[in-house]
C-alpha cells in the first residue's frame, strides 16, 4: 500500500518505500524525515493540558525504576460541585516526581488531544491498520520501562531532548509473549534519537531506551497487528452469525441434539466460503475499528445534523 505524496506517513518517514521494506523483513531503522507534521503536540501543548487540571489517571501514569507509581502520588482529589472526584492529576507532583527520575507515560494520547487523533485516525487509514499514540517524558540519565516487547510495530517521534535505544533481535517463532525480556539475545541496532527524527521498532523486537540529554518526550505510533486470538474471534462471529433463530433453551435432550445438528449445518454453510485470506482481511477490519475519536466537538456536531 502506497500512501499519497502528502500522508501523515511520509510525513513522519521521508520516503515511504523504505519503511515498507524495514516493516516487511521486520528491520529496525531511523528516519529523518524533511519535516515532521504540525500537529504533533510540542512540550508546551502538554503542559498547557496539565495547566487544566481536567487530566485523570489512567491516561496518565508514572513509572520509577520499571515499577508503577502508585496514582495517590501524583493524582488529587476535587470537589465538583458538593461532590469529590477522585484521580485527578496534579502538575506539581507530577514535576516533583519527573525530577526523582520517574518517567511520564501519557496512554492513548488520542483520546483527549484532537491534533494527535487526527494523525492517528489517518495513519491508520494508510496503514488499514489500529493505530493508537503514546506519549512517553523521560527524565536525563534515566529509563522508564525495562527490556520489554511490544505486541505492535511502532514509530517513535523524538518530540524534545535525547534518547539512547537498543534494539534487539526479534523472537525466533509465533511463540512468544510482550513484555518483559530477561534474555533480549542480539543487539540489533544502538542509536540515540534527537528531535524530528522517527525510530521504527518491529513488533516483537525487544528494546529499552535511556534519556540522555535533557527531558526526552516522544510520541509512539503504535500500529496494531492482529494473532490468532483475533482470528478466532472472526469464527466465533460466524458461529454465532449461524446461531440466530434457534431455540435459546431447548427443553429435552432431543430438542438439544437437533439444535445441534442444525447448528452444525448452518455453521459449515456460514464458513464454506472462506479462506485464510479472508479471515485475516476480516480481523484486521475489526481492529481497524478504534474506538471513535470524534472529529468534532459534540456542540458542532449537533449544530451539523440541526444544518441537515
Amino acid at each position: 500500500m502506497s500512501p499519497s505524496p502528502g500522508s501523515v506517513l511520509r510525513q513522519l518517514v521521508g520516503a515511504d518505500a523504505d519503511f515498507y521494506v524495514n516493516r516487511n523483513s521486520g528491520t529496525p531503522a531511523v528516519f529523518n524525515p524533511p519535516m515532521l507534521p504540525a500537529a504533533l503536540p510540542t512540550a508546551a501543548d502538554l503542559d498547557r493540558a496539565f495547566a487544566g487540571n481536567l487530566l485523570r489517571y489512567p491516561y496518565v501514569k508514572m513509572v520509577l525504576s520499571g515499577d508503577a507509581v502508585s496514582p495517590t502520588a501524583f493524582s488529587v482529589s476535587r470537589r465538583a460541585g458538593s461532590k469529590a472526584d477522585e484521580g485527578l492529576i496534579d502538575s506539581f507532583r507530577v514535576a516533583k516526581l519527573l525530577m526523582e527520575g520517574a518517567t511520564l507515560l501519557l496512554p492513548n494520547l488520542h483520546y483527549w488531544h484532537e491534533p494527535t487523533a487526527a494523525l492517528a485516525r489517518s495513519l491508520s487509514a494508510e496503514l488499514g491498520q489500529q493505530t493508537e499514540v503514546f506519549g512517553f517524558v523521560t527524565p536525563e540519565g534515566t529509563q522508564g520501562l525495562d527490556v520489554h516487547r511490544d505486541d505492535a510495530d511502532v514509530l517513535v517521534v523524538q518530540i524534545s531532548g535525547k534518547k539512547h535505544w537498543s534494539l534487539f533481535e526479534r523472537p525466533a517463532d509465533g511463540n512468544w509473549r510482550p513484555g518483559p525480556v530477561t534474555e533480549p539475545g542480539t543487539v540489533l541496532l544502538e542509536t540515540c534519537l534527537s528531535p524530528g527524527q522517527v525510530l521504527f521498532v518491529p513488533r516483537g523486537a525487544a528494546h529499552r531506551a535511556t534519556g540522555t540529554d535533557g527531558l526526552s518526550i516522544h510520541l509512539s505510533f503504535v500500529i496494531r497487528q492482529v494473532g490468532v486470538r483475533h482470528l478466532v474471534q472472526v469464527l466465533i462471529a460466524a458461529v454465532e452469525k449461524a446461531a440466530e433463530g434457534l431455540s435459546e433453551r431447548p427443553l429435552t435432550e432431543q430438542a438439544l441434539l437437533a439444535e445441534a445438528e442444525s447448528l452444525l449445518i448452518r455453521v459449515k454453510k456460514e464458513t464454506e466460503g472462506l479462506t485464510g485470506g479472508g479471515i485475516v482481511s476480516s480481523a484486521r477490519e475489526t481492529l481497524q475499528a478504534m474506538p471513535a475519536v470524534a472529529a468534532s466537538g459534540p456542540l458542532m456536531m449537533v449544530n451539523s445534523a440541526a444544518d441537515k
